[in-house]
């Protein structure tokens, strides 16, 4: 397709938007392929900046735990909680998903790029 990645991933994302699970712009960063991304979201705006890795290659394992879950019914209950939080586990997601997150990503990316795989976790 004769697209910007940033079109392909707009495109992606309206197509998503068709589906029950509304799940958001998030899988578009599939759209970069094997290049390392951060994506960012100021409540309008969905940044995108690559990501310079140095140091030892990272090794990831991934596990099925075979456990059942409804992206349907995770995202119906995290968008009860959006844009006000109505109670104090709502007010309690939006602290974890806003400051905390950011500062948890903040130090992961610092580790990424500095190829720190211990103080990565």
């Amino acid at each position: 397709i004769k697209m910007t990645i940033r079109g392909e991933m707009e495109y992606a994302y309206q197509g998503e938007l068709a589906t029950p699970s509304r799940c958001g712009r998030m899988d578009q960063g599939c759209a970069y392929g094997a290049r390392p991304i951060l994506m960012t979201y100021d409540g309008e705006f969905v940044g995108v900046d690559p990501i310079n890795l140095n140091g030892d290659p990272l090794y990831y394992v991934v596990v099925d735990l075979a456990g059942d879950k409804s992206t349907t019914e995770i995202l119906a209950g995290l968008q009860s909680g959006y844009p006000f939080p109505r109670d104090d586990v709502a007010k309690g997601v939006h602290k974890l998903l806003g400051p905390l997150n950011r500062e948890i990503s903040k130090k992961a990316l610092a580790a990424l790029e500095k190829g720190d795989g211990p103080a990565l976790g």
